[in-house]
């Protein structure tokens, strides 16, 4: 079993189909965030890919935000589905959470969790069932200050839901956690200390220590050294030009299902959006494709049969031979003479009116010139210096409120680019120059510099 996980970046916006996307990562799963998409604006496109089934989960709090889906190939057909955190399979007994229901309704309203159970034909299996996990975790930067609650507590009940799957599954977490795990996951963690200290990164090392019910980071298994793979960029900063980057993006496998870890990669040259996909191969997995696709199912939705092109053409053979000569005009059975055609009327270019315009005018002007006297001649040539006088001004006046331009960086030489702060703070919304280069560590002579002027400080 092949899985693959991208976070999109908005459904709607990629270049390709969305089957010729599955088609060229080769996926059996397929699972996507951030789709952006609402129930309202899914089409069957999106919806029916051929060869898989889709299961969507949208964001009630808002349109076009956040947004997970999972694409399974037919074979794969899961028993069951949910678009909630918080509410049970048919496998399941009861939940139990250690939040309140409000706050759990806040935490699951937003669209971010995707969850498919398979059945498993192997016998010999500790566990009969085999659940998925797809995840869009909440982010905190600047942008989106006093989301760090909502964070933890979204982490706190995954970590619940996934304990108690456990009990009766297999699980595989997959997604954008939106957590960069180690430092050889982030191109600028800072100070080590403080960057391992972090409350949600503390929680994702947390769930990979080992240990019962542990889960394993497919890629760092089988590359536990290797430096600088990433799976998100800044693209407003060119970022991914410079690998300046960081990788949230994982496929977690429960630890009990080691041995059937293949392979794991990290698609860095896959475009389309600010993140790249992540695979994953497991196998000696064999699924048992339950025989009725679960409720959740998107073709149930398109389930309507399209009519075929045969079915309007016999329908067009059915046309009576009255019906076909009534169709006839009378003009041509006889009984009305054929109208006779009428000659287009020369139009006239409008290049000869203009011109024909223009003489006139000219003609006019000419029969009325008289010479200027002495004194006319005087108010023309003051009236001329009036003019360019008033000419003189308004190009002072334009030039006190033209655009500045804009500087040059002192490193490179080259014309700097205006951005504006977005970071929550006293300086937000001001505007500042900075190197236009892609953002790039700080040794690196091709990246950006580190020129720094406020807009209204240019002279």
């Amino acid at each position: 079993m092949k899985i693959v996980s991208w976070n999109v970046n908005g459904l709607r916006s990629l270049k390709k189909k969305i089957g010729v996307i599955i088609t060229e990562l080769e996926a059996d799963v397929a699972c996507f965030q951030e789709t952006k998409i609402t129930k309202e604006l899914m089409t069957e496109e999106l919806a029916i890919v051929d060869g898989y089934r889709s299961y969507f989960s949208y964001s009630r709090a808002r349109a076009g935000y956040s947004g997970v889906v999972i694409y399974c190939r037919r074979g794969l057909q899961p028993e069951h589905a949910t678009d909630s955190l918080i509410t049970k399979l048919d496998s399941e007994d009861d939940l139990s959470f250690s939040l309140p229901a409000d706050t759990l309704k806040c935490l699951d309203n937003e669209g971010r969790t995707l969850i498919v159970q398979f059945r498993l034909q192997d016998e010999g299996k500790e566990k009969s069932l085999l659940t998925l996990i797809n995840l869009y975790c909440p982010c905190v930067t600047g942008e989106t200050e006093g989301r760090e609650l909502f964070r933890l507590q979204f982490l706190q009940t995954l970590e619940e839901r996934i304990k108690q799957l456990q009990k009766i599954s297999y699980v595989i977490v997959l997604g954008d956690i939106n957590i960069s795990h180690k430092v050889i996951d982030s191109c600028d963690p800072g100070d080590t200390e403080e960057f391992l200290s972090q409350p949600h990164r503390q929680w994702l090392d947390k769930m990979l220590t080992p240990g019962p019910g542990a889960l394993i980071d497919t890629y760092r298994v089988l590359h536990p050294c290797t430096k600088y793979a990433y799976t998100c960029w800044n693209t407003k900063l060119n970022a991914r030009q410079t690998n300046f980057g960081t990788r949230i993006d994982y496929i977690l496998l429960d630890g009990r299902l080691r041995e059937h870890l293949k392979s794991a990669e990290v698609m860095a040259k896959y475009m389309g959006s600010d993140h790249c996909p992540v695979q994953a191969e497991i196998t000696n997995i064999n699924v048992k494709p339950s025989v009725k696709p679960p409720p959740l199912c998107s073709s149930y939705r398109f389930k309507a049969k399209q009519q075929k092109l045969t079915m309007f053409m016999t329908n067009a053979n059915k046309k009576s031979h009255d019906d076909m000569f009534n169709s006839i005009p009378l003009s041509e059975t006889g009984t009305n003479p054929p109208e006779k055609k009428r000659k287009p009327a020369k139009n006239q270019s409008l290049a000869n009116f203009l011109i024909k315009e223009k003489n006139e005018v000219k003609q006019e002007n000419e029969s009325q010139e008289e010479p200027l006297s002495q004194s006319q001649l005087s108010d023309s040539s003051q009236s001329d210096s009036v003019i360019g006088g008033e000419k003189s001004q308004s190009q002072e006046w334009s030039k006190l409120f033209s655009k500045k331009s804009a500087p040059k960086c002192l490193t490179h030489q080259e014309t700097c680019v205006l951005q504006t702060v977005k970071k929550v703070g006293k300086n937000k919304g001001k505007k500042f120059y900075s190197c236009a280069r892609p953002v790039g560590l700080a040794n690196d002579k091709q990246a950006r510099c580190s020129y720094f002027l406020w807009a209204d400080e240019v002279s």
